[in-house]
């Protein structure tokens, strides 16, 4: 049997790691994905370490997204992104408050968290 015989059909997506910061980049590409339409297409999901995080959180509310009749799951942001992205995004980090100056998905909502003492944090999402 050849290489090409097999392949099996469908769309694939690998994630790539590298910790919160690849986790936030993810969230990105599956915005993007979502608004072309193309998320609800995918049949199969690599990852490794940030991109895990990503595609497992992902997985485990895929049931939970609304999908229009162009494939565009209209509740993600509510349902995937902004909950992962509130758990994995340190507040002091520069890069992640330059995304939300560019309007990306991270609302500036921080509050005090006791366990970390004086720094503050974003709520976490607690499912």
């Amino acid at each position: 049997m050849s290489e090409t015989e097999k392949r099996e059909p469908g769309t694939a997506l690998a994630m790539s790691g590298g910790g919160f910061r690849a986790t936030l980049f993810h969230l990105g590409a599956l915005l993007r994905l979502n608004e072309l339409g193309l998320l609800r297409r995918l049949t199969v999901i690599t990852s490794v370490s940030g991109g895990s995080i990503a595609s497992g959180y992902l997985g485990y509310r895929w049931n939970h997204l609304t999908f229009d009749d162009r494939g565009v799951a209209t509740d993600l942001v509510p349902k995937v992104v902004e909950p992962l992205a509130y758990t994995v995004t340190p507040v002091g980090d520069e890069s992640v408050r330059v995304l939300a100056r560019a309007g990306s998905i991270i609302p500036q909502q921080p509050v005090a968290c006791s366990s970390f003492g004086s720094t503050t944090c974003r709520p976490r999402f607690s499912p």
